[in-house]
C-alpha cells in the first residue's frame, strides 16, 4: 500500500513538473502579452486646459508664458462653404492666423506606428499647403529649445518675429 501511495506521489509530482515545463516554455501562457503601449499622457496646462500629452503641455505652457491667446484643437474648415474639416491641429493662434502641430508621434518605437503617423503627417502638411495655411510644426527634439524652434518657424511661417 506504502508503494502505491510513492508511485502516486511521484506520478503526480512528475505531471505537475511538466505542466510548468511546458507553461514556461509557453511565451503567450508565461508571458501574457502587454497591452499597446500609450504614446501622450494626457496632461492639463497651467491654465486648466486638458491636452493630450506633456509635449503639448509644454507648448500650451510657453504660449501662456508670452501671453499668446491660443485655441486647443479647432477644426480647420476648408471647402466649399466651410463644408470641409481638414483637420485638427494641436494651437491656433488667432491673433497671427497660424496653426501650430505638434508632430509627438514621429519617433514611436512601434515601427508600423511610426510609419502610418509620418504618411498622416504628410497628408496633413500638404492639405494646409493647397489650402493655403499657414502652418508650425513641433517635434519632440524642438522642446529642449522651444523657444529658438518656435521662433525661426514662426518667422518662417508668417514673415516677422514672434513678440518677446
Amino acid at each position: 500500500m506504502l508503494i502505491g501511495y510513492l508511485i502516486a506521489f511521484i506520478f503526480i509530482i512528475g505531471l505537475i513538473f511538466l505542466v510548468w515545463r511546458y507553461v514556461k516554455n509557453n511565451p503567450i501562457l508565461w508571458h501574457p502579452p502587454q497591452p499597446p503601449k500609450q504614446y501622450g499622457i494626457p496632461s492639463q496646462t497651467i491654465t486648466g486646459v486638458n491636452v493630450r500629452s506633456r509635449g503639448e503641455k509644454q507648448i500650451a505652457d510657453y504660449f501662456t508664458a508670452h501671453q499668446t491667446y491660443y485655441e486647443y484643437e479647432k477644426p480647420i474648415k476648408a471647402g466649399f462653404f466651410g463644408s470641409t474639416t481638414l483637420g485638427h491641429p494641436d494651437f491656433y493662434l488667432p491673433e497671427y492666423n497660424v496653426y501650430v502641430e505638434y508632430w509627438g508621434l514621429v519617433h514611436a518605437d512601434d515601427e508600423q506606428k511610426s510609419r502610418n503617423y509620418r504618411r498622416a503627417m504628410r497628408r496633413k502638411k500638404q492639405a494646409y499647403e493647397r489650402n493655403g495655411i499657414k502652418l508650425i510644426s513641433l517635434y519632440p527634439e524642438d522642446l529642449n529649445s522651444l523657444d529658438y524652434y518656435f521662433r525661426r518657424r514662426f518667422r518662417d511661417a508668417t514673415g516677422y518675429d514672434f513678440p518677446r
